[in-house]
């Protein structure tokens, strides 16, 4: 892959009520790229959890509600390759997204409301608060 080609994940996500649901981040792509997601919450924007994994594994089961926020920037050598910035709005799930883009390039993520969370690689995540 270079800088030109989009980065590729998949939001495997589940709903755990009208507001709640937990997703996990997964990287479709080689094993030079490092994905970085910072996860905002809507009630409280003084806490931002960042969660770091290689470009080819899985975030961990992030709980989110909506109006959070979740900002995924892909590195390559310590370069930005690719940003994107997404809201969660679970009203818009009968149309098949849990996270709403508000901005961003070069990512293309497909999004998929599913329990088969162990079709995804191992976790071998740094979660820092």
């Amino acid at each position: 892959m270079f800088e030109g080609m989009a980065v590729l994940m998949t939001a495997f996500y589940t709903i755990q009520g009208d507001y709640f649901a937990t997703v996990r981040i997964s990287g479709d792509n080689d094993h030079g790229l490092n994905l970085i997601v910072l996860h905002t919450s809507g009630a409280n924007t003084d806490e931002t959890k960042e969660y770091n994994f290689l470009g080819h594994e899985a975030s961990p089961k992030i709980e989110v509600e909506n109006r959070d926020m979740l900002i995924v920037l892909a590195r390559r050598t310590g370069i930005v390759v690719a940003s994107q910035v997404y809201e969660v709005d679970t009203g818009a799930v009968p149309q098949g997204y849990l996270l709403i883009p508000r901005g961003g390039f070069n990512i293309l993520c497909e999004q998929d409301e599913q329990m088969r969370e162990s079709e995804l690689s191992p976790e071998k995540v740094e979660v820092q608060a």
